[in-house]
């Protein structure tokens, strides 16, 4: 009979499950058996995708756009060298090469990261087991498991495979990784229906999830890519990361700048042919040449390089706050989000359960503190407080361990949560412990709704039991507030059970606890009657203390955050509500998803912001329907379960401490102190570093443009007015002064606009519009202005030298020579003084917040000097084209700049 895996395997009964995939459960498979099924089923694990390599991550450093147009140009510009008889070296060609590769290099180094996500769900999944076959125990790793394989199960263990229970006793696993689910899951042996949700199929395990307590058997159904984790997997390799906001508008902006680069190229180089009036091979190449030059003042050659300065200054601030930037463009991205989809347990919460509550005869207490610290304290103190947290830690399993100064439980969560209790009574539970030999115990169970132990303590035996209250009350005859045991009377009973309801209300869990002081020693079950309550214990995985005003900011920031769980609706809509998430809303099962047509998805979405034992298809689907919505979304989580939503959405936050492995690579940003608040810091930042790009960009592009108008005006007048030299029409500039300008003239103000430090105003507005362009039309008013302004003032100070030499030139020889060099540095002066413009995008030099930013002005003099520099050392001087000016000429030339920093302001504020 050949093997066939059911569709709904948890839906069979254990026999007609094995008859299926053709295996005895007394027997085993056979090996020529396991042979055949390996052959057909494949090895038990995920298929490897191939690696991003180093090479293509340099390549692709190379795709941008503008650094497209700029290969372009070196390649014209080495062309126009070598045909030109490739005299001294190609200065123009190798300054573009050089910024290019230079930039390439920047990049490289910044963005180079591997793609580790199934490297890791593999190491999730890396185990040992212990199997039957041919009626023999044997140990085979995970890769050999096949679907048919009878396997064994114990406390400690990791999951191979995907399987349904044969035999349990008293079993738990932690699926939280996968379904969210804060506490270890209750298995049993049974069935469920076909339909049932992966985090309530009581029967059945999954791979990656990890025993917490008891033994099993169970048949594997799954292996390899078909399990529960390798379908993560597959849809993790298949998920295709969002562009950000900015790399789309980036995008954009290039293929702007290269298509007007083109037409402008060719409307002028026609303009420039018609002007010379003759299309021989020399005018062709002075054309060419011309084009390059164009070329090169039309791109802000330093803006890919000073956009990565600027995402890694804002990455670095983060890093102050322990927040890492995997991927540099997702730091300036989440100033664009308009959704945070959060995950609860480990996100929102500490995924450590805390005692919140005791309900004793008297009335209830409440128990300050979170998690497994020991900080906190019990409202009221006494007997009955002593009494209840002393039969709580010896009703417990647990052990706490603490590493690097963070506590962790070793056990049932809330086990290690009655330790805490203890310690907050003043109870020293290590010490207890040791005063006393444990004798037997007789662990929890579904069935059985409770767990006990029997502690021996000198010459006295007793029984401590904890479990739920309807099931202890079925046993228990008395109840001790403290002063020893009294009847259990109607009235107390109800007082028990409000106080469950109320807890329950709360969505807290609710454990009774209770004694026995027996005589002899027997088996523990047989002792599980008689018992002496002491009251209830409420339990929940509280809320961190930052997480309700860091939702409150993203409210006044415009940003909706919504909560997506694993967990329990009515745990989930408490957790919520106390948070300030969906307020007032219920919580949508995934369940109640599943059902919805596509519209009502799509409604759901767009209106409800809780959400529950959602799978993580349904994580998923989830985002893509935000995404399809137009929203900019971020995303927190820490499990397996999360990874491909972390990967689809525009950024992916994944949390340092407690989140898997999986979930880290597949993120963006990791907070390593997994404090959601944080998020909110990493916003703020984000929407500060687009504000500075918006600066930078707008003055690059403002000098840029002034460059280009001169460019073409000057070299259309020069053709008109019959301005040539050794037979060439005159150009205003050369393409090496023009790098000069957009390179060092430029770069280092740039920079220093690009590490501009946040304002907290930024987090009182709402998102940016995703589909708003970089440029507004406000900001091209500003460079129209600036740049028109700045070419005026080149041409007028070109024209008056040139023509009128109205300053000597050292010979009529170099007279051109002489009033570019004085144009060019006059051009460099009120550009950069003009940088002032830009610190406010208001518009104007005087606004207080203009002066800011420090580093800006000292940046401008720093170039200023550089410029100064250049002009005054007479090599670097002829490399560039330029003649040496007399210190007096440079004075006067400034004091022509100067006016320029008010000029565009005030025609900008009249245009306005």
């Amino acid at each position: 009979m050949s093997p066939r895996v059911p569709e709904h395997p948890h839906s069979l009964a254990a026999d007609e499950l094995t008859g299926h995939l053709d295996v005895s459960a007394e027997h085993g498979l056979s090996a020529a058996e396991v042979d055949r099924r390996l052959e057909r089923f494949g090895p038990n694990r995920f298929a490897e995708e191939s690696k991003v390599s180093p090479l293509s991550i340099l390549f692709g450093q190379f795709q941008d756009t503008m650094v497209l147009i700029l290969l372009a140009a070196t390649v014209v510009a080495f062309g126009t060298w070598y045909t030109e008889g490739g005299h001294g070296l190609p200065y123009d060609a190798l300054v573009i090469l050089a910024i290019v590769v230079a930039n390439a290099i920047l990049g490289f180094t910044q963005e180079y990261q591997a793609e580790r996500t199934l490297e890791a769900l593999q190491q999730a999944s890396e185990v040992k087991t212990r199997v039957l076959r041919e009626r023999a125990h044997q140990a085979v790793t995970h890769e050999h498991l096949v679907p048919g394989d009878i396997f064994y199960l114990s406390e400690g263990d990791r999951v191979p495979a995907d399987g349904v229970l044969l035999k349990a006793a008293h079993f738990q696993a932690d699926e939280s990784p996968l379904t969210g689910e804060s506490l270890p899951v209750g298995k049993k042996v049974g069935v469920v229906e076909p339909d049932t949700p992966v985090a309530d199929r009581t029967n059945s395990v999954f791979a990656g999830s990890v025993v917490t307590a008891g033994e099993a058997t169970a048949v594997v159904v799954s292996t390899g890519k078909e399990t529960q984790l390798g379908r993560i997997a597959e849809r993790l390799s298949t998920t295709e990361s969002e562009k950000t906001p900015l790399q789309n508008r980036l995008d954009g902006l290039g293929k702007q700048i290269g298509w007007g680069v083109a037409i402008l190229t060719v409307i002028i180089g026609a303009t420039v042919l018609l002007v010379e009036g003759k299309t021989d091979t020399d005018t062709l190449l002075r054309v060419a040449m011309f084009s390059v030059a164009l070329a090169v003042a039309a791109v802000p050659e330093g803006l890919p390089a000073v956009l990565t300065v600027s995402l890694s200054a804002g990455a670095r601030r983060l890093a102050e706050r322990h927040a890492v930037a995997r991927k540099m463009a997702a730091v300036e991205t989440l100033g664009s989000v308009t959704v945070i989809m959060t995950d609860k347990t480990g996100t929102l919460t500490h995924n450590q359960m805390t005692v919140k509550a005791i309900a004793l005869s008297d009335g209830v207490l409440g128990v300050s503190g979170d998690g497994y610290a020991s900080q906190g304290a019990i409202d009221e103190t006494g007997p009955a407080v002593a009494q209840l947290a002393l039969c709580g830690l010896l009703a417990s399993g647990s052990e706490l361990a603490e590493e690097e100064g963070e506590r962790s439980a070793v056990g049932d969560p809330m086990d290690a949560a009655l330790l805490v209790l203890a310690e907050k009574a003043g109870l020293d539970w290590r010490g207890e412990r040791e005063q006393r030999e444990k004798v037997d115990e007789a662990p929890f169970s579904s069935d059985r709704a409770m767990v006990s132990y029997l502690w021996r303590h000198g010459e006295e035996l007793t029984l401590y039991s904890k479990g739920s209250l309807e099931k202890l009350l079925t046993l228990a005859t008395h109840f001790d507030s403290g002063d020893g045991p009294k009847p259990l009377d109607e009235d107390l009973v109800k007082k028990l059970r409000d106080s469950e309801g109320e807890f329950g209300r709360r969505a807290w869990r609710t454990l009774a606890i209770a004694y026995r002081r027996v005589e002899t020693a027997s088996q523990v079950h047989e002792l599980e009657n008689e018992l002496v309550l002491v009251g209830l214990a409420a339990f929940a995985d509280p809320p961190r203390d930052s997480v309700p005003p860091a939702i409150e900011r993203c409210r006044a920031a415009g940003i909706r955050v919504v909560m997506l769980t694993g967990d329990h609706p009515a745990t989930a809509t408490a957790i919520a509500h106390e948070v300030g998430i969906g307020e007032g809303q219920p919580a949508i099962s995934g369940r109640e998803l599943a059902a919805m047509s596509d519209s009502e998805f799509e409604d759901a979405v767009k209106t409800h912001d809780i959400f529950a034992r959602v799978t993580p298809d349904q994580k998923l689907h989830l985002a893509e329907c935000l995404l399809r919505q137009g929203e900019v979304v971020a995303m927190t989580g820490d499990g397996v379960n999360d990874a491909p939503a972390l990967k689809k959405v525009h950024v992916g936050v994944a949390m340092g401490r407690s989140g898997t492995a999986v979930a880290v690579e597949a993120s963006d940003l990791v907070l390593m102190q997994d404090d959601f608040s944080t998020i909110v810091e990493a916003v703020s930042e984000g929407r500060s570093i687009y504000a500075n790009v918006q600066r930078f960009i707008a003055f690059l592009f403002s000098g840029n443009f002034g460059v280009v108008v001169a460019m073409f005006v000057g070299t259309l007048l020069a053709g008109l007015m019959g301005l040539r030299y050794d037979g060439e029409l005159l150009l205003p500039l050369t393409a090496a002064q023009i790098l000069w300008m957009n390179l060092v003239t430029d770069g280092a103000p740039a920079v220093a606009f690009a590490l501009g430090a946040g304002d907290e105003s930024f987090m009182k507005s709402p998102p940016r519009d995703p589909r708003s362009p970089i440029l507004t039309r406000r900001l091209f008013l500003m460079i129209a202005v600036t740049g028109t302004t700045l070419a005026v003032f080149f041409l007028f100070v070109l024209d008056l030298l040139y023509v009128d030499g109205l300053f000597t030139a050292p010979t009529h020889l170099h007279g051109h020579v002489y009033a570019r060099t004085a144009a060019f540095y006059t051009l460099v002066t009120a550009r950069l003084i003009n940088a002032h413009n830009f610190l406010h995008l208001d518009f104007g030099v005087t606004s207080p917040v203009s002066w800011k930013n420090k580093a800006v002005p000292v940046a401008c003099l720093f170039s200023w000097l550089l410029t100064l520099g250049l002009l005054f050392f007479a090599p670097a001087a002829r490399a560039f084209n330029l003649a040496i000016i007399d210190p007096p000429t440079l004075v006067v030339l400034t004091l022509v700049a100067v006016p320029l920093v008010l000029i565009p302001s005030e025609i900008f504020k009249r245009l306005r």
